[in-house]
């Protein structure tokens, strides 16, 4: 025993050298440690450097743009600023009816995540001035396509409803492949040109035919010749959210909000092609002016953008087709057939219409119905936007066609009313350029066909032949416009 302990002594002086040793690497564990929160601090730093450069304009930060995150009350909130008036954070409580701790707090969190942005003061009483608040319209932009027949539109558009990019060229799809591959084409060229305004939600595809939003199929497209077009892999091959729907649909979407915010300039005005006339003398209205209306059931200023009524836009392109708004709510239908107003018959109808019918519609209101009528007596011009130039000149022989063109278009605006009983009838598309050569009389006779209960106004578009793609723009920022998302 006594040999042994000298070796027990050993050990225990071993595991002394062995302790300083293990002392050793809890120091240096303490470092890594100690040098992994540094940089765990480091990059929640950083991050958080990044999240506020988004919300200052980095326009490709992807945070900062997600309504998803956004709790219920916090979008309640973004929601009241989306008309683009601005308001304190008093107002805002009020037209909630909300306490103003809880909506105050919500607004410095719709501030910290770059949806709101401070845009001075106000007075308020005998205090300090109150800070105002708006949309920032840096947050996040949309993309739009606009497919037609004979043209492609691209279109951005930012969360505050400013147009950011405008641009048409010719195109005419008419296969199921060549019209995936040109919504990808014009979709990724945008989303390259978006991101240098701000960071890109979503893309929206106004389609003209029947869409099923749920399953992103064009059902049926007689203008397009196409019909079962299955489109569900855009999301995916784009990297961003893309919702489809019909372009009427779309169109009445950005009717009801859209304009609150946007104005045109001159400028802009002549890039998108429109004729240069003097609203004031009865010619083109200007962008972004209201419309006066005189008839039977007295006037009323025509100024774009509801208020939760009902409307029905009807989208004057190569067809017809109808957005119904009917109690604040988009209605599509069971079968996404809501609006196809373009194939009803009216009276005296011959023409064979491109679905397969006679009679339909948009055979006798379309812009090629009134391009047809116009050649048939005698006028030949190179565009439709000339041809609108004539008619608010007061040509003879166009001011005939437009009256022709008038005539038809009643009879169907007559049938609308019948049906849906709305409370206004916006007219989209190039012709609503015209103004009032087109509100007055189709205003006047509807109030003569006999609905003395129905206090209906016509209006011309604010938004013209941009309300489509302007529609798709808005469309992936879904949950600040719950009225009109699928």
């Amino acid at each position: 025993t006594g040999k042994r302990q000298p070796a027990s002594g050993k050990r225990q002086a071993a595991s002394g050298k062995r302790q300083p040793a293990t002392g050793e690497r809890q120091a240096a564990s303490g470092k890594r440690q100690a040098a992994s929160g540094n940089r765990a601090a480091g990059e929640r730093e950083s991050a958080m450097g990044n999240a506020a450069s988004s919300v200052q304009g980095n326009r490709s930060g992807p945070g900062a743009t997600r309504l998803e995150r956004l709790s219920g009350a916090e979008l309640s909130v973004l929601r009241l600023f989306r008309a683009g008036i601005p308001m304190t954070r008093a107002e805002a409580a009020r037209a909630l009816g909300q306490s103003h701790p809880g909506v105050a707090s919500h607004v410095e969190r719709l501030v910290e995540t770059g949806w709101l942005t401070r845009c001075g003061t106000r007075a308020s009483g005998a205090g300090r001035p109150a800070e105002v608040y708006r949309l920032n319209g840096r947050a996040a932009c949309g993309v739009g396509i606009e497919i037609r027949p004979e043209s492609v539109r691209r279109f951005v558009a930012a969360v505050d409803g400013r147009v950011l990019l405008d641009s048409v060229r010719p195109s005419r799809p008419r296969e199921a492949s060549s019209l995936n591959a040109l919504i990808q084409r014009e979709a990724s060229a945008a989303i390259s040109e978006a991101r240098f305004f701000a960071p890109v939600a979503g893309v929206g595809v106004a389609l003209p035919g029947l869409v099923d939003c749920s399953r992103n199929v064009l059902i049926r497209a007689p203008n397009l010749g196409l019909s079962e077009v299955y489109l569900d892999g855009l999301a995916s091959r784009l990297g961003v959210p893309v919702v489809l729907d019909n372009e009427a649909n779309l169109a009445a979407a950005a009717e009801q909000f859209a304009p609150r915010y946007q104005e045109i300039s001159a400028g802009e005005s002549a890039a998108h092609g429109a004729p240069a006339m003097d609203s004031g003398t009865g010619g083109l209205a200007g962008a972004g002016q209201a419309v006066t209306r005189t008839g039977g059931t007295g006037t009323a200023s025509s100024a774009p953008g509801g208020t939760g009524d009902s409307l029905v836009l009807v989208s004057v392109t190569e067809g017809v087709g109808a957005g119904l708004v009917l109690d604040a709510r988009l209605v599509r239908g069971d079968t996404w057939r809501a609006g196809e107003v373009g194939h009803m018959a009216i009276r005296e109808g011959r023409r064979r219409c491109s679905c397969g019918r006679r009679g339909c519609w948009e055979q006798y209101v379309s812009e090629r119905a009134l391009w047809y009528d116009a050649r048939r007596r005698g006028v030949y011009v190179a565009n439709m936007e000339t041809l609108l130039s004539m008619i608010a000149r007061g040509d003879q022989v166009a001011w005939a066609v437009w009256e022709s063109y008038l005539y038809n278009f009643t009879v169907g605006i007559e049938n609308i009313v019948a049906c849906f009983d709305p409370r206004r009838i916006v007219v989209g598309g190039r012709i609503a350029w015209l103004g009032n050569l087109l509100v007055e009389p189709l205003q006047r006779m509807v109030d003569e066909a006999g609905f003395p209960a129905q206090r209906v106004w016509i209006e011309a578009s604010g938004l013209r032949e941009i309300g489509p793609a302007h529609g798709a723009a808005l469309a992936p920022f879904a949950p600040l416009y719950p009225e009109v998302s699928v």
